[in-house]
């Protein structure tokens, strides 16, 4: 398996101050050499393919849009092969810095290189004239039906334009992953997202009334449509020796989805544990037995976000400081950050880009320490 690290950097300010930036999910990984390496998802033409340029697996999208899929970029034995569907040919593409678009009628197709795996989504303008689309696939070294179920290819997922999400039945036939289509009281546009990545993070979650999941694009809190949105980010390999003196620290998210909506009120807090795991469910995120939090700290009335713009959390200080000062923290634990809704109106909404975001760069926990 490939080494993988969320540490973004580490500086020495003085003799006894250090200050690191950690990412939620892995921004580095370690080759077969010892050499560490930035995850970089920028495609290059290579053999007559587009690869990533340096990512811990490995992937070849051919201009027809196929591509074939290496978890383990040191294990070539096993592969996934996507075949470009028939419904495909003929129409326009775009190849941009990580992705490939095709566009049809009403709806565009993105194939994108994400930090783990290869994402494709499917957005609809409108109802498409279809209620089924399949993809060709052909799995070498692998079990089609034990990757559907461990989650290495994701459950699909339609997402309509006011946050309502709704999964979606698939099946594996004859060489065809099906997805069926069920656009039912949704607002168009519609995104059909997740669909297939052959792996992905589960250090960043977001919730959606009951609705979990890991693979969101984004990180977000507020109301929308009304129904709550909240989310939480796990930071793992925090190197802060039990017991420093945490002189600042805040979370750095970069702009999604561009709202203006108000009012928004919306609460951070840590996990108040020693190390804390990931979040792998809604009823997991809501055990306070499991994961007592830390003192709330308020984050209300946030302004108008722009798209791509970064902006910074109040200060994180005090909760950090009592998760480190607990007397089973170690340097090298994990700590969740939650941002969750506090009253926010009805479209009321800020949207950070999560680690699975391909365009924008995951939530950085900035923190400051004298040991």
């Amino acid at each position: 398996m490939v080494e993988l690290d969320n540490l973004v950097s580490l500086a020495q300010l003085s003799p006894t101050q250090k200050q690191g930036k950690f990412a939620s999910g892995p921004v580095r990984f370690r080759e077969d050499s010892g050499a560490w390496r930035r995850i970089n998802t920028d495609l290059v033409l290579s053999g007559g393919v587009y690869v990533p340029t340096d990512t811990p697996y490995r992937l070849e999208i051919s201009p027809s849009g196929g591509r074939r899929v290496y978890p383990d970029r040191q294990d070539l034995t096993r592969y996934v092969d996507f075949a470009a569907p028939p419904w495909l040919a003929g129409l326009s593409r775009e190849i941009g810095r990580n992705y490939i678009k095709v566009y049809g009628s009403n709806w565009t197709l993105t194939l994108s290189a994400g930090k783990l795996g290869v994402k494709l989504d499917v957005l609809f303008n409108s109802p498409p004239t279809f209620t089924r689309v399949s993809f060709p696939i052909t799995v070498t070294g692998f079990n089609v039906n034990q990757l559907l179920s461990s989650g290495r290819i994701q459950r699909p997922v339609l997402v309509d334009a006011e946050g309502t999400a709704r999964e979606l039945s698939w099946s594996y036939q004859a060489g065809q992953l099906r997805v069926d289509l069920d656009f039912a009281g949704l607002v168009f546009p519609v995104l059909l997202d997740p669909t297939f990545a052959v792996a992905a993070s589960a250090d960043d979650v977001r919730i959606s009334g009951t609705t979990f999941s890991a693979t969101n694009i984004a990180c977000e809190a507020g109301q929308i449509g009304g129904t709550i949105r909240k989310s939480a980010a796990r930071f793992a390999s925090i190197n802060i020796p039990q017991g420093s003196t945490i002189d600042s620290a805040f979370l750095t998210f970069i702009c999604a989805n561009a709202a203006s909506g108000t009012t928004v009120l919306t609460n951070l807090n840590l996990e108040d544990v020693d190390n804390s795991g990931q979040i792998v469910s809604t009823a997991d995120y809501e055990d306070r037995t499991a994961r007592p939090w830390t003192a709330a700290v308020a984050w209300d009335s946030i302004p108008a976000w722009v798209l791509g713009t970064s902006y910074d959390t109040p200060s994180l200080v005090t909760p950090i400081q009592a998760v480190v000062n607990r007397a089973g923290w170690a340097s090298g634990n994990a700590m969740n950050v939650y941002w969750v809704d506090d009253g926010s109106t009805n479209g009321a909404i800020r949207l950070g880009a999560s680690w699975d975001n391909t365009t924008y760069t995951e939530p950085i926990l900035t923190v400051t320490w004298t040991a």
